[in-house]
């Protein structure tokens, strides 16, 4: 008697999405998930922000194609919506979709660099080593940005710490 054989459905489509992101987070991005084009893990936030934002192409709109600073992003197939005719993406949802990802890297950032307190000027030298770990290109641009995120997480958390030493 032949075994029944269960067919798996394959867990990602073919279309893409691709959104406009600083490079310094693109890079972060492939480190984190595997090389272009993106794929977020099942059952992701990703790609639960992807699948609440998913509508037909409108009439009148011309799809989402590649572009200067565009990175692609691979659409899972999804059960309530299938993306064969459910794979545009419109603007608003982009925007939360950079919106996590930029919480997720400042967390990760500062999680990585909290650890070391602030040690003055070797600073620096630890945000180089963490933009080499996270295979980000050590360009200057990239470092200010991450620098700056850094800056003003230290910033935020100093000033928590303070309050809380206040009201003791």
């Amino acid at each position: 008697m032949a075994e029944d054989k269960k067919i798996e459905k394959p867990e990602y489509s073919n279309f893409k999405v691709y959104i406009r992101m600083e490079p310094y987070l693109a890079q972060w991005l492939a480190h984190k998930f595997g090389p272009y084009p993106i794929r977020f893990p099942k059952g992701s936030i990703e790609n639960d922000i992807i699948e609440l934002g998913l509508k037909p192409l409108p009439e009148g709109a011309s799809p989402d194609l590649p572009g200067e600073g565009k990175y692609p992003i691979v659409l899972p197939f999804f059960r309530y919506k299938d993306v064969r005719f459910h794979n545009y993406l419109p603007q608003s949802a982009k925007s939360e979709l950079i919106h996590n990802l930029k919480v997720c890297f400042a967390i990760e950032l500062w999680k990585d660099l909290n650890k070391f307190g602030y040690i003055g000027k070797q600073k620096q030298d630890l945000i180089w080593a963490w933009i080499d770990a996270h295979d980000i290109d050590d360009t200057e641009a990239n470092f200010n940005a991450i620098s700056k995120i850094y800056a003003r997480k230290r910033e935020a958390h100093r000033k928590r710490m303070k309050r809380e030493q206040d009201d003791d």
